[in-house]
């Protein structure tokens, strides 16, 4: 994976997210298959990376089994409570769990050295790549959704503070996926990672990070719906804080040119293009 040989490396990150693909299309089919009472295990073919058949097991010996694995990586993945998130899953669901924690407990990793902004960036792609491809299985699972909150939003602030200019795309790349899939059951986290990821970034001087928030926000704000949740949801709400309203303002400052920005770092061309996508 942190081969020097490109090759090496495209060919290891093919196989990862190919792999992440293969045990989340698993547990869609499990959840499926346990409404009628029974579950289907499936396995993906080398050639057309389809899913085939290969055995059905019954409720026990899925739990079973759950177990075992959840004794196995419960010190790898961490979480106190994971034996107990096991219990109530499915074999699939479990597989698919245990991985997105601990995908997002490589993204918490700080970016010190090459191999750990590697690392990072490693994460936070698959992480990206999983959050645009899952159906209600994952936005409708209280176990996932409950994961996203404490495993993908810890990881999501480490990363947001970043200098590196990769890592921070990738942050507003998972955030605009959180804001028009998931917001509904991310309330509290919205309120905290807006200000920290978008609003901050906006009055900031750093020009990469400025480009980035307003490219995710000419598409997430081609959500009508998005934008009425958000002014409904933070600021008619007496105790939460008036995103909406800091957002309007923020950009107002930048297309009339009254923002803070280092002279040094931006041209002209640059200053009209970042007052051009504010609008």
């Amino acid at each position: 994976m942190f081969s020097k040989s490109p090759i090496n490396r495209a060919t290891s990150k093919a196989m990862l997210t190919q792999m992440l693909s293969i045990v989340f299309r698993w547990m869609e089919t499990d959840t499926v298959a346990s409404a009628s009472g029974s579950v289907v295990c499936k396995e993906a073919t080398s050639n057309d990376r389809s899913i085939t058949k290969v055995d059905q097991v019954s409720f026990n010996d899925q739990n079973e089994q759950g177990m075992n694995l959840g004794d196995e990586l419960q010190n790898f993945v961490g979480g106190t409570d994971i034996k107990k998130d096991l219990e109530s899953m499915n074999i699939g669901q479990r597989d698919a769990l245990l991985l997105f924690r601990t995908i997002c407990k490589m993204g918490m990793k700080e970016d010190r050295d090459e191999v750990s902004t590697k690392m990072c960036l490693l994460s936070l792609k698959l992480l990206q790549s999983l959050l645009e491809g899952v159906s209600h299985s994952f936005t409708k699972n209280f176990l996932f959704v409950d994961s996203t909150k404490v495993y993908l939003s810890y990881a999501l602030l480490r990363a947001s503070v970043s200098k590196s200019p990769a890592i921070f795309q990738y942050v507003t790349g998972i955030f605009t996926v959180l804001l028009l899939r998931l917001r509904e059951g991310l309330k509290g986290e919205i309120g905290v990672f807006f200000p920290s990821i978008i609003l901050r970034s906006l009055d900031g001087t750093d020009l990469s990070q400025k480009i980035s928030v307003l490219r995710m926000l000419e598409k997430v704000c081609k959500d009508s719906q998005m934008l009425v949740d958000l002014f409904v949801n933070y600021d008619c709400d007496l105790e939460a804080p008036n995103l909406f309203e800091c957002m309007i303002t923020t950009l107002s400052k930048i297309a009339q040119g009254t923002e803070s920005v280092d002279p040094k770092s931006v041209t002209a061309s640059q200053l009209g293009s970042i007052k051009g996508s504010s609008l």
